[in-house]
């Protein structure tokens, strides 16, 4: 994935031949904003809604830790951010958070925020049929091998040895 870059036409290009709506952003970021899964996370909240609004404005080169640890966590001038890890441990929980909510509420979401490792840059992506598409493919998978397993096994009990076998002990 190419990270986003906002255009003064209201769309945001992910790469030359996808591009997401500024307007189905905000919407998927009030969806995500508003799921179960970020109830109880203000911080995170106020992150994802301050790196998503920066990277829609145009700003998201400019999302430093330095930045994001004054900007969303108060943190004073004098920040240092080698010293204090607020900004890459919350980035991180921020990700754990967004992947949580893409394989329960978040499942057939057409537009899909991510933060990419390395970044604090989102990245906005459409959602496809083949990614809603790919749990079901893995339990059929699934059912596919204990079948076959399961075939393999009576196979073996069918025409596999006796069940009574016996030993013959000779003389030396």
């Amino acid at each position: 994935m190419v990270r986003e870059t906002a255009t003064g036409e209201g769309m945001t290009k992910s790469a030359p031949e996808q591009t997401v709506e500024l307007e189905a952003v905000r919407a998927q970021l009030q969806r995500v904003l508003a799921s179960r899964t970020f109830a109880e996370t203000d911080r995170l909240r106020q992150l994802l809604r301050f790196l998503v609004e920066e990277t829609i404005c145009g700003r998201g080169s400019t999302l430093k830790e330095y930045l994001v640890g004054g900007e969303v966590f108060g943190r004073p001038e004098s920040f240092d951010p080698r010293s204090d890890s607020i900004v890459r441990v919350q980035a991180r929980n921020l990700r754990k958070l967004l992947a949580e909510y893409y394989d329960v509420e978040g499942q057939t979401d057409r537009v899909r925020i991510s933060i990419p490792k390395g970044s604090y840059a989102p990245v906005f992506v459409h959602s496809s049929a083949k990614q809603s598409r790919r749990r079901p493919r893995i339990l059929w998978l699934m059912a596919a091998v204990f079948v076959a397993a399961l075939a393999l096994w009576a196979v073996f009990q069918w025409y596999g040895p006796d069940s009574a076998a016996s030993l013959a002990v000779l003389p030396f």
